[in-house]
């Protein structure tokens, strides 16, 4: 990935972020070394590492990395030969007894970790040889042991000589101070400068009027206190050498847990960062782009996650180009698009709801920042042409290509045909394709090719500014005249440059704004219909449930009517009639019952030429016609087509 992509994709600053999670100088070298590139496999390697520390920590496991100093280049130097200090050689001691906790909190669910057996002999010596503040502890080896022993034995007896001789000095009065000090390795009395006394002079004072000796009685034991020094230095030097020949004799073991203790805290921080950033693992796709709910961790980092405008976006066609106002949101959409895809390729999740991404063999960012190179007297538009031609040569199948500001720099009728001249040729290819511009030419060219897909990025027309939300589909305008009144442009100038503006662009720019201001009008009028849609559905529901209960009282109602009627036609002497009255009042009732729905249950099987209630509609009709999911009813000499679930039958 060129270098020059990532810096305009913000791609460092992202790692910034990340480096803020890290503890460990392994750790931080692993970020460092965190690049788009991969391959899938190896991504989708790094994801499942992630959820593996992330199901671990979730289970109580604290991940402490702030126990692992930085002992890379001792390692190295070790290996080489060059001896290492004692402070080195304690932090390598201290990085493998943290590695060996970290391995047995881990294994064996990265079984990829070194076993650190073959490192815990090195440790014990290491930490029975050097203390905690880097320094060689006295009991190291017997042989110091003795050495030091010895070293004390003689500095006691130099003290009580010297002391001896102090106090017969002081009774002469020829003795300056009544201290003992060192010069040049000895320990030596300070006298009277012009005092002649049998001894060894060491130096003078600054004034010289004090004289520093080592007496000759003392000069044997000092001899022989010199020496044991020297033993001393000696096997101490034997020791820090044996120690560091062991180290670079396991110098491949010790720079491998340092590289694998590395990854495992990168793991640990892209679980971090997915987990505050509301992060997801992308999935890949060879046939769209697809993002829901889309933050740009940067935006969320600057201004806080509740003040960026998700990006949503759904792109199944290889060439994308959005427009739209200035400062609406299409260079960072295109940053973001950008940016999620270098991530991916990283094995970084992304924050979004969701994310469907291509898998890039390669992301080339051109534009995104001014080009114009005073010295070489290039122009931005030149400078621009030259990108598009490296990217023509240089990109293969599966990239991704993102254009900011395409071609802006020029003519731009000229500019139009050269920039999608490029999409063509561009398209041509196995290639991913998003752009921005503000070309008018160049939106009605690409809403031409099926192959090719517009966007705009919203803007309100009430306010008179952007709402940073893309539509996809549509073309968008730059809303120049608005923004610059809103600006502060008198009327007079912004109503002279619209005169000034004529053709294709201006109509354009109408036409575009009258079908936002009428579709505006139509989102309002759908919502309302909805709403008193939903409104008469359920005064409809409580009308059908009140009008059932009172056919129900009323049916009760006529049954106790009819049942009365018959008691008194019992008594009726002419039986003929009373058979007749008993007929006409049950047909009444039954054409009650009907009339009232009382015994209708919805049709479980049609059958062509059956009668049905159409229950909402209120009557009876022919069933003709049954297709997926409604019917053709005859009603009379008339037809209509229904809803399968209208249709009832008597039970």
């Amino acid at each position: 990935m060129k270098s020059k992509t990532l810096e305009r994709l913000e791609f460092g600053r992202l790692k910034e972020i990340l480096l803020s999670y890290v503890v460990s100088p392994c750790g931080a070298e692993a970020i460092e070394q965190l690049l788009p590139g991969k391959t899938k496999e190896e991504v989708l390697e790094i994801y499942s590492n992630i959820e593996k520390i992330e199901k671990i920590a979730l289970k109580g496991t604290r991940f402490d990395f702030s126990a692992f100093p930085a002992m890379k280049k001792a390692v190295i130097r070790a290996s080489t030969g060059a001896p290492l200090s004692f402070k080195e050689i304690r932090e390598i001691g201290e990085f493998i007894d943290a590695y060996t906790k970290l391995y047995e909190s881990l294994y064996p669910s990265f079984d990829f970790l070194l076993n650190p057996e073959i490192l815990k002999p090195l440790k014990k010596q290491i930490f029975a040889v050097v203390d905690e503040e880097g320094q060689i502890r006295s009991d190291a080896t017997p042989e110091l042991v003795r050495i030091r022993q010895k070293i004390l034995s003689l500095r006691e007896e130099i003290q009580n000589v010297l002391t001896r001789i102090l106090r017969k000095f002081e009774v002469n009065g020829i003795l300056r101070e009544s201290v003992i000090t060192i010069r040049n390795g000895r320990f030596v009395i300070p006298l009277i400068a012009n005092f002649k006394t049998d001894g060894i002079i060491h130096g003078y004072s600054k004034s010289s009027e004090t004289v520093y000796v080592e007496p000759l009685e003392i000069v044997p034991v000092q001899n022989s206190y010199i020496r044991a020094v020297e033993e001393e230095r000696e096997e101490i030097d034997r020791i820090r050498r044996e120690l560091t020949e062991r180290i670079g004799n396991l110098s491949t073991a010790l720079s491998e847990i340092w590289e694998l203790t590395g990854k495992i805290e990168m793991y640990y921080v892209l679980y971090l960062f997915k987990s505050d950033y509301g992060g997801v693992y992308p999935e890949f796709s060879d046939e769209f782009i697809e993002i829901i709910n889309g933050y740009h961790p940067l935006l969320v980092r600057t201004l806080g996650h509740d003040r960026v405008v998700p990006l949503s976006i759904f792109v199944d066609r290889r060439v994308f180009l959005v427009s739209g106002p200035n400062a609406g949101g299409k260079t960072v959409l295109l940053k973001t698009v950008g940016l999620f895809h270098l991530m991916a390729a990283s094995g970084i999740p992304v924050p979004a709801e969701k994310a469907v991404l291509v898998f890039p063999k390669g992301v080339y960012a051109v534009g995104f920042q001014d080009e114009q190179d005073i010295i070489e007297g290039e122009s931005s538009f030149t400078a621009y042409i030259k990108e598009i031609v490296n990217v023509l040569k240089d990109a293969e199948d599966g990239s991704l290509i993102l254009f900011d500001e395409l071609i802006s720099s020029t003519d731009p009728q000229e500019a139009a045909g050269i920039a999608y001249a490029v999409l063509e040729e561009l398209l041509s290819r196995d290639v991913w394709i998003m752009g921005n511009t503000h070309l008018s030419t160049l939106k009605l060219l690409v809403s031409t090719n099926r192959e090719m897909l517009n966007a705009s990025m919203e803007f309100d027309p009430v306010e008179l500014k952007p709402t940073f939300k893309v539509r996809v589909g549509e073309i968008g305008v730059s809303h120049a005249f608005e923004i610059a009144a809103r600006s502060g442009m008198s009327d007079k100038i912004i109503e002279r440059a619209r005169e000034c503006v004529q053709g294709e662009s201006a109509l354009l720019e109408i036409t575009l704004k009258n079908l936002k201001e009428k579709e505006r009008l139509y989102s309002i009028l759908v919502t309302e219909y909805k709403e008193k849609l939903d409104s008469l559905e359920q005064k409809v529901k409580k009308a059908e449930k009140i009008g059932r209960e009172r056919a129900m009282e009323i049916v009760e109602g006529a049954r106790k009517e009819v049942e009365r009627l018959l008691k008194e036609l019992r008594k009726e002497e002419n039986k003929e009639k009373v058979k007749q009255l008993a007929r006409e009042i049950k047909k009444e009732f039954s054409e009650m019952e009907q009339t009232y729905d009382l015994d209708l249950k919805p049709a479980d099987e049609l059958t062509l030429d059956k009668e049905y209630f159409i229950k909402p509609i209120g009557i009876t009709g022919v069933l003709k016609e049954v297709k997926k999911d409604k019917v053709m009813m005859q009603i009379g000499r008339a037809f209509i087509e229904v809803p399968i679930n209208y249709l009832y039958e008597r039970g």
